[in-house]
């Protein structure tokens, strides 16, 4: 039985998809049990801007006043 090598036709790139963040999770974390910033972007694998930027998205949509 003669096996052949595989052969590259073309190249294409691929990259895995980031998990999302859990926003219920992160506002709960945050406003709930009073996580800093710092824990929770620790937490979820994100950078402490991305964290602020969540949640000030979050308190946007909620209409939430600081």
């Amino acid at each position: 039985m003669v096996e052949h090598p595989l052969t590259v036709k073309g190249v294409c790139s691929a990259q895995w998809a980031k998990a999302r963040t859990d926003l219920k999770e992160l506002a709960r974390l945050r406003w709930t049990e009073k996580w800093t910033v710092k824990r929770l972007a620790e937490h979820f694998g994100k950078s402490p801007k991305t964290i602020k930027w969540h949640l000030g998205r979050i308190k946007s949509t909620l209409h939430v006043q600081s």
